[in-house]
């Protein structure tokens, strides 16, 4: 435990975000299997690159190593699992981002996340054409071998979880808050059914981290990464959907998105740009779904070194 450890007490001390220990913690200088010591290390190291990092005593750096062991446990006992980034399991397309999430914490099968993935995502208060076209979608999604990736939220996120798991698919909930609590809460079961079926909940945020706008920002590049393609099920162009669509987009994944129709056109006023400016997939008919599934097909996220760097001693 002392690795993840380590990684977590970092992230404990105000300032202290993943960019920073990411250019710590890869340095070869910096063994992080020595408890304590490799914290402390670690903490001077950043101090000398970021000033803004506060003055910590001998006293309180361990009282927040001591915290940081006490709250993995605690995971543990909920049923929650953490990997580093040094982790042979840690998934591929996370490690391609910018600053990989240092640590992931998860519930469930793990594996899925290295798997053939499409994110579903889209308006929290959808009409119900959308609901039937995207529930037939995600079915057909299913069909050829795709993990349906999501964010548990109301809306195009449950629809996508649900038809995933009644067509007995695998799905995924990317959470922005830590893994202790559901939100919303009413789907709470929905969140047992995932992981009952092979499915997974991860999040790279501890227990006791409540969600905020920020984090579902950086959510939304998690959904993104771990996916070949993103399919928009409908959405406001101002929304947090279209974060997830630029993600899509400044990561050169597929992007596809479900037609305007008369039942959605008031909730849906994101269609032009996704298809003018982020060149979106319009999925309106059987020839443009194969087309889409045949390329997300041959799209492959490939490994850099990073995933195999390996820890020195000091």
């Amino acid at each position: 435990m002392s690795e993840v450890a380590c990684i977590a007490a970092l992230q404990l001390i105000d300032g202290v975000g993943n960019s920073t220990i990411n250019k710590i913690i890869r340095t070869p200088s910096y063994d992080l299997a020595e408890g304590y010591n490799s914290f402390h290390s670690c903490y001077l190291a950043i101090k000398a690159i970021n000033k803004n990092v506060p003055d910590l005593e001998s006293g309180k750096l361990e009282a927040i190593y001591q915290e940081s062991i006490e709250v993995l446990k605690n995971q543990e006992q909920l049923g929650i699992k953490t990997i580093s980034r040094y982790d042979k399991n840690y998934p591929v397309g996370l490690s391609l981002l910018p600053s990989p999430p240092p640590l992931i914490h998860f519930k469930g099968n793990l594996n899925a996340l290295n798997q053939k993935n499409v994110a579903v995502v889209g308006s929290r208060k959808m009409s119900l054409g959308t609901d039937h076209s995207l529930s037939k979608l995600v079915s057909e999604c299913v069909k050829n071998g795709y993990n349906i990736v999501s964010g548990l939220a109301l809306g195009v996120d449950t629809t996508a979880h649900k038809a995933t798991l009644k067509n007995h698919g695998t799905t995924i909930a990317v959470m922005a808050h830590g893994l202790e609590t559901i939100t919303p809460s009413r789907n709470r079961s929905l969140a047992n059914e995932i992981i009952a079926n092979n499915g997974c909940l991860f999040s790279e945020y501890l227990i006791g981290t409540p969600p905020s706008a920020g984090n579902y920002i950086i959510r939304n590049s998690l959904q993104v990464a771990i996916s070949r393609g993103v399919i928009i099920g409908e959405a406001h162009k101002n929304s947090g959907t279209m974060e997830t669509a630029k993600q899509a987009f400044k990561q050169g994944k597929l992007l596809g998105c479900l037609p305007v129709t008369n039942d959605n056109i008031s909730n849906y006023t994101a269609f032009d740009f996704l298809v003018n400016d982020h060149q979106a997939t319009t999925l309106n008919s059987e020839e443009s779904k194969n087309e889409f599934f045949e390329k997300i097909e041959s799209y492959k996220i490939s490994p850099t070194t990073k995933t195999n760097e390996q820890l020195n001693l000091f």
